[in-house]
């Protein structure tokens, strides 16, 4: 009978602690969730070589990167990745892209599908020499961030 006493506050304690640990783990994963566009934008633009931009970025990237701290919706993450493109210099992209045409295409995304898709289409029109050295092994990692940015 002794055992009851002492096994169900026990199994009632553990019962709440993992509880508390299930929400701590959803608030961090939406927090996650939330903070993934900036870390997406974060990455890419560290993952450029810093002679891949203009020179007038040395002197905005901390302004730019404060600005994507603040992304709430696709737009703005669309909105951003269009200002990052007008940063690099236009001899870092392949011959048959238009940076003028990607800001008008930057204008029509309304979901966060759209915006991921549209990162993915900056990177792959981007020579590789516009990239750092460690981008080759962060790659998989970002690309998998975009994905999960859906």
């Amino acid at each position: 009978m002794k055992k009851k006493y002492i096994i169900l506050p026990a199994f009632l304690l553990l019962s709440f602690m993992t509880q508390a640990q299930l929400n701590q783990s959803i608030e961090q994963s939406a927090e996650n969730k939330k903070q993934l566009p900036e870390r997406v934008l974060v990455q890419f633009t560290n993952g450029l070589d810093p002679a891949s931009f203009v020179a007038s970025f040395s002197n905005g990237k901390n302004a730019f990167i404060t600005r994507i701290s603040k992304i709430i919706t696709a737009q703005d993450f669309a909105k951003n990745v269009s200002i990052l493109a007008g940063y690099i210099k236009p001899d870092m992209f392949k011959d048959d892209f238009s940076v003028s045409h990607f800001k008008t295409q930057s204008l029509k995304v309304k979901t966060s599908h759209e915006a991921g898709d549209l990162i993915k289409n900056l990177e792959k029109n981007l020579r590789p020499i516009a990239f750092s050295g460690v981008w080759k092994l962060q790659k998989n990692g970002w690309v998998s961030n975009v994905n999960n940015l859906n």
